[in-house]
């Protein structure tokens, strides 16, 4: 087991294993998750996933850590559009200009700037139906909604199998069973 330390002094993140040997230092990194830490070499130069024996993967301009079902999201370079990676770091062939990380099984997704934000599930099938705004899930229910403009619009409760509700002004998530709703 590695534990990620800050080096107040120097500004810099190492990974010290059991017998206080230090990794190199990094200028960012996350803990490890899957078996991999997000880590950055320097300010603005990119993230890699670092395995425990510290070798690093390809260089991405974003990467995120792995979420709870084991793939995180990553962005190639400046201009190219998130993809999901998994625990194997293997890419997916989908791009989306959107991509979310997993919540109670489904990630939220848009195809286009200001296009309609879709489901995907663990399997990587996406929602046929798209919404101009929708939360992540919690507690089963994702709150999505007509109009991109989040108190605008109609707002339903969508399910874990995707059946909405009857439709509300207004809807807030749901928090310990309860919900607003207007």
């Amino acid at each position: 087991m590695l534990d990620l330390v800050f080096d107040e002094q120097n500004n810099l993140y190492y990974f010290v294993d059991e017998n206080g040997n230090k990794s190199e230092p990094y200028a960012d990194a996350k803990p490890y998750s899957y078996g991999y830490a997000v880590v950055q070499k320097e300010k603005g130069k990119g993230y890699y996933y670092r395995s425990e024996s510290g070798k690093l993967s390809q260089r991405f301009n974003f990467a995120s850590p792995f979420d709870e079902i084991g793939v995180a999201i990553v962005r190639r370079t400046k201009t190219s559009k998130d993809q999901y990676i998994d625990a194997d770091l293997n890419l997916s062939e989908k791009e989306f200009y959107f991509a979310d990380t997993y919540s109670e099984g489904f990630a939220r997704v848009q195809f286009i700037r200001g296009g309609r934000v879709h489901f995907r599930d663990t399997k990587g099938n996406i929602s046929k139906e798209g919404y101009g705004c929708a939360s992540r899930y919690h507690e089963g229910f994702a709150v999505v909604s007509s109009s991109a403009v989040g108190n605008k619009g109609i707002h339903w409760f969508r399910d874990l199998n995707g059946n909405l509700s009857e439709p509300f002004k207004f809807a807030s998530d749901y928090n310990n069973g309860l919900a607003i709703v207007g």
